[in-house]
């Protein structure tokens, strides 16, 4: 029996090197659309803050808050953005996104800060009664968001806010989550692609890798045999293994080494072919911002511990 030669080998090995690096690489891009293929409603947290929390007791036993009559015992701000974070588009909404707050707490004040993009209409309904908040919105796109801020009366944790919704392809309630750092962008921020190292680094690896299933396939010597009259099957059967294997290799690899391009392309600059996280885009002073009346608050807090300390110090 005729043994393999040693360029049919290294075809043969070229040529499944190939294949599953090309199958790698496209599941790998595969599974990655397929994740935001889904609809897809998500609530972030961009801060919590209880911000009479640390206060020396002294000062906040002799401090009063009022807001329109009410007596604050601890202030509570916290602020939400909401994104379609999914591909597809959410409309025919059968009930409102419900924000249901803690009952540990009262709501003082409710403000859309920010709607993305310009003229989607997105409003509000409080209702204090039953301490819920309705965000009436009739669509919500891919990666368009708003930015809502609380200002509460009472204790909370965050993971008592419970969103809901009924609308289809949803779970009735939506998992919140911390907002991450790299979701959004301030817009008159430096505009600058970022480096994507680990993009880069994958690319130059798949790179090296289908330049050399193509650099193996080129060098192997292989060539038909002479027909001389032989049957076709005759003719077949004598066809060198190496032949076969070395023109898939050359495009298997050639395709590799375009994707590997492709993807370090992608890793400097916002080639969407790449799925690149997009970031959401905020105007100053939108994130973690402070209300007039938070502001109001912490002057008089400020103040009262200032008078506080003097006092001590007079003492």
């Amino acid at each position: 029996m005729e043994t393999i030669s040693n360029d049919a080998m290294i075809s043969i090995v070229s040529l499944l090197g190939g294949v599953l690096a090309t199958v790698a690489v496209a599941r790998y891009y595969f599974l990655r659309t397929v994740e935001k293929s889904n609809k897809s409603l998500t609530p972030y947290i961009d801060f919590f803050s209880e911000l009479l929390d640390g206060i020396d007791p002294e000062v906040r036993e002799a401090l009063s808050i009022k807001y329109q009559e009410l007596e604050v015992e601890d202030l509570i701000e916290v602020q939400f953005l909401v994104a379609n974070s999914g591909e597809r588009p959410i409309r025919d909404v059968i009930k409102p996104l419900t924000l249901v707050i803690p009952d540990s707490s009262t709501i003082m004040n409710v403000a859309l800060l920010h709607i993305s993009p310009e003229g989607r209409e997105v409003s509000l309904k409080v209702d204090k009664d039953t301490n819920t908040i309705e965000f009436l919105f009739d669509l919500l796109n891919k990666d368009e968001f708003f930015v809502v801020k609380l200002l509460l009366n009472g204790k909370a944790d965050i993971d008592d806010f419970v969103f809901s919704i009924t609308v289809d392809d949803l779970p009735p309630t939506l998992e919140t989550k911390s907002l991450p750092n790299d979701l959004v962008q301030v817009e008159d921020a430096d505009k600058t692609s970022e480096i994507e190292w680990e993009l880069i680094f994958g690319g130059a690896v798949v790179l090296l890798f289908g330049a050399s299933v193509g650099y193996l396939a080129i060098n192997v010597s292989a060539s038909l045999p002479e027909f001389d009259g032989k049957s076709v099957l005759v003719y077949i059967s004598e066809i060198p293994i190496g032949w076969v294997a070395q023109w898939p290799s050359l495009i298997i690899g050639g395709l590799v080494v375009l994707i590997g391009i492709a993807m370090m392309v992608g890793g400097v600059s916002d080639a969407s072919f790449f799925n690149k996280k997009k970031k959401l885009l905020l105007p100053k002073g939108i994130v973690r911002s402070k209300s007039l009346l938070v502001r109001d608050i912490m002057s008089e807090v400020q103040a009262n511990e200032a008078s506080a300390n003097s006092e001590k110090e007079q003492s």
